[in-house]
């Protein structure tokens, strides 16, 4: 059995359903076999792949981010601000993120109560004005 699932599902960061498109393409060109549809295997998927996402806590205190999750795919510095226990203020942003802010003439921020995680009361996003196209810092 090909066992894509336990390599790629657990490095990737590309949504499973994208890598599993792109797997089952590059198995049918290598052996010309066809991998089974992917409803059918996609909670051992899912399954696999949260085995390798760090427990979420339940509370502040118990709540640590893996060193490699503080960095952007280039190995540059992504977790910014990371300030306070009881309250905390998590900040995210790359460098190019960064330096398209200092370049951008006009800034669009919004924050939602809706899609923060469980421990946190706000995520807040900041958008710069690229062209005519409002991009997500």
């Amino acid at each position: 059995m090909y066992s894509w699932h336990e390599t790629q599902s657990r490095t990737k960061t590309t949504a499973i359903p994208k890598v599993y498109e792109q797997e089952s393409i590059k198995f049918f060109m290598q052996t010309g076999g066809i991998l089974p549809v992917f409803n059918s295997v996609r909670s051992s998927v899912y399954r696999c792949r949260n085995s390798s996402l760090p427990v979420i806590p339940h509370n502040l205190t118990e709540f640590d981010i893996p060193d490699d999750w503080k960095k952007d795919n280039l190995g540059g510095d992504f977790l910014q601000i990371n300030v306070g226990t009881d309250a905390r203020l998590l900040g995210f942003v790359s460098q190019c993120g960064l330096e398209r802010l200092a370049e951008a003439k006009h800034w669009n921020a919004d924050g939602t109560f809706y899609t923060a995680p469980p421990l946190f009361s706000q995520a807040y996003t900041i958008h710069s004005l690229t062209g005519k196209f409002w991009v997500e810092i």
